[in-house]
């Protein structure tokens, strides 16, 4: 009898221990480690990712112009988030690139008399910059647009190329990423650049054509942006009979 009370008694201490360290095992789980791994994640979300904290997430210095009469202007850009140093590092480059290659009316002798439309500044042509930027919420948006001016056309546009940053992760936005949290397909954009153009064809007094086609086929769906609305918008350059210009439109 009390051998078999000893075996009922080691049985039942076996199985509590085998309850505790599971019961236990769940709680140190569920308030110990997740309670560490909600912690560190509060943390990161609460991180301040700017360089300088005292100043805007993007802004620039060394502000002049080019050419003041043709209203050309010159400035680095400094974007103010952790690892983003080499992208403005890259674009001023291009900048001061553009700025030390500039050339003038008066080293072309063999330029035509007739030909010279524009005489601002002496300048025969040369390559700038323009910059926007945008915030909304965890969203800091960049439109980088590069321009051509000369004597005889004035100013073209060249190419222009679009940055987002969450400033909550302190990393670079995938486009594609953008349009799946937004729920926007590339035919969604396609369309809202269509119907935008169309309105200004049938809204234009002037000449100009603008190229529905043409424009969309050349649409890039990597250069995305959210607006000061946080509405996601599309930079892209309309093409027409005249003079292409650049263009921002929400999608």
């Amino acid at each position: 009898m009390e051998e078999n009370f000893k075996n009922k008694l080691g049985l039942f201490l076996f199985i509590f221990i085998i309850l505790f360290l599971l019961i236990g095992g769940y709680f140190f789980q569920d308030y110990v480690l997740n309670d560490h791994t909600k912690k560190e994640e509060s943390a990161k979300s609460n991180r301040n990712y700017k360089i300088d904290k005292k100043k805007d997430y993007i802004y620039y210095e060394n502000e002049g112009y080019i050419s003041e009469e043709a209203e050309i202007e010159y400035k680095d850009i400094v974007i103010n988030i952790e690892g983003q140093e080499v992208l403005s590092e890259t674009l001023n480059k291009e900048s001061k690139m553009f700025k030390d290659n500039i050339q003038y009316i008066t080293d072309h002798p063999e330029l035509i008399e007739d030909a010279i439309h524009y005489r601002y500044d002496n300048i025969y042509s040369v390559k700038f910059k323009n910059y926007k930027n945008y915030e909304h919420g965890k969203y800091v948006s960049l439109i980088v647009d590069d321009f051509k001016y000369d004597c005889i056309d004035n100013v073209q546009i060249l190419s222009t190329k679009t940055y987002v940053f969450d400033v909550k992760e302190g990393t670079e936005v995938d486009p594609v990423n953008l349009m799946g949290e937004f729920e926007i397909t590339e035919e969604d954009i396609k369309n809202s650049v269509r119907e935008y153009l169309i309105q200004k064809n049938s809204a234009e007094e002037k000449q100009t054509e603008y190229k529905i086609d043409e424009t969309i086929n050349g649409l890039d769906f990597n250069n995305l942006i959210v607006n000061e609305f946080g509405k996601l918008s599309i930079s892209y350059i309309v093409k027409t009979s005249d003079t292409d210009y650049n263009e921002v439109t929400e999608v």
